[in-house]
Parts: structure tokens; C-alpha cells; sequence
């Protein structure tokens, strides 16, 4: 009787042990604010947007109303010479298709219909929309220097594409 008393103690403390190791890692919710700064942070000197983006017109230019995020965050570049933009946003639940839709929406605008400067033209082919646990980020970043502007669309794309990866990296430190 002991010996199956002392078998069955065992082996519930067995299941516990095994039970406890199982639990699920709770990652805390991330900080749309932290993950903006961290794009900056990122650029430096080449973050370029410096002027921010209200509701409203996040709403009307970009397709992204308050009924679709919980936080929004969208800067551009205040002189129009320049096409730098980083929007992000933490969707409601079951809004994220919807935000990301709405960018798209925006970027084929900016590709097909917009009218652009040589270089932001290219830059533009580049732009990214990045989904990540219900975020969206919309990002077009980073300068482009002469020597690169010098030898045509091609080194053009490729810069402003490397450039992207900046905010790519930046961004998938908190995901």
C-alpha cells in the first residue's frame, strides 16, 4: 500500500513539475510610442518627416479612420520636396486588414497616380507596409545622396530600399 501511495505521490509530482514547465510566455504589449522612437532613433540625422499628421487628415488622405486603431502615429515631411513618411498604427481587433487595405490603397496612389519629383518617384516603388500582432506601419525613409541620385532609378530603388530595412529592423526588435 505504501508503495503505490509513494508511486502515486510521484508521480503527480512528476505531472506538476512537467505542467509548470509548459506555461506560456506572457509578452507585454508593446509601446507604439517606443517602436516610433526606436525608427528615429534608428535614422538619426536622415529621419526626415517634421510635420505631424492629425485624425483628420490621417482619415482623408490616408484612408485610416479613429473607428480602425486603438494609437496612431503619422509624421511627414513638411516641405513637399521630399516624400519621407512613416505611419503607425495600433489597429482595434479584427480592424488590421482594414488598416492595411487602406495603406495600400494610398501607396498605389503614391506609385500610380501621384505626381513626383525624379527621385521620390523611385523612392516611392520602395515604400513598405509592414504588419506585425496588430500593428501597421507605413514606411518611406531615409535620404538618398547625390552620388546615388547620379547613377540612375536602379541605385536609386536599391538605396531607398536598404533605407526601408532600417525601419524594418527597428520595428521587428519589438516583435
Amino acid at each position: 500500500m505504501k508503495k503505490i501511495l509513494l508511486m502515486t505521490l510521484v508521480g503527480i509530482m512528476t505531472f506538476m513539475s512537467v505542467a509548470c514547465g509548459k506555461k506560456e510566455e506572457v509578452k507585454p504589449a508593446v509601446e507604439l510610442s517606443a517602436v516610433v522612437d526606436a525608427v528615429k532613433e534608428a535614422y538619426g540625422e536622415d529621419y526626415l518627416p517634421d510635420a505631424e499628421v492629425d485624425a483628420q487628415m490621417l482619415g482623408s488622405t490616408y484612408g485610416i479612420t479613429e473607428d480602425m486603431y486603438e494609437e496612431a502615429y503619422a509624421q511627414i515631411p513638411m516641405i513637399s520636396v521630399n516624400v519621407d513618411t512613416l505611419i503607425a498604427v495600433k489597429c482595434k481587433d479584427g480592424k488590421q486588414q482594414e488598416v492595411v487595405d487602406a495603406l495600400t490603397k494610398y501607396q498605389d496612389y503614391l506609385k500610380n497616380d501621384a505626381l513626383q519629383y525624379p527621385t521620390n518617384a523611385v523612392k516611392v516603388q520602395a515604400s513598405r507596409i509592414i504588419e506585425k500582432e496588430g500593428y501597421v506601419f507605413f514606411v518611406m525613409l531615409g535620404t538618398i545622396p547625390m552620388d546615388v541620385e547620379e547613377q540612375g532609378d536602379e541605385a536609386i530603388l536599391k538605396k531607398a530600399e536598404e533605407n526601408n530595412d532600417i525601419a524594418q529592423k527597428a520595428i521587428d526588435t519589438f516583435f
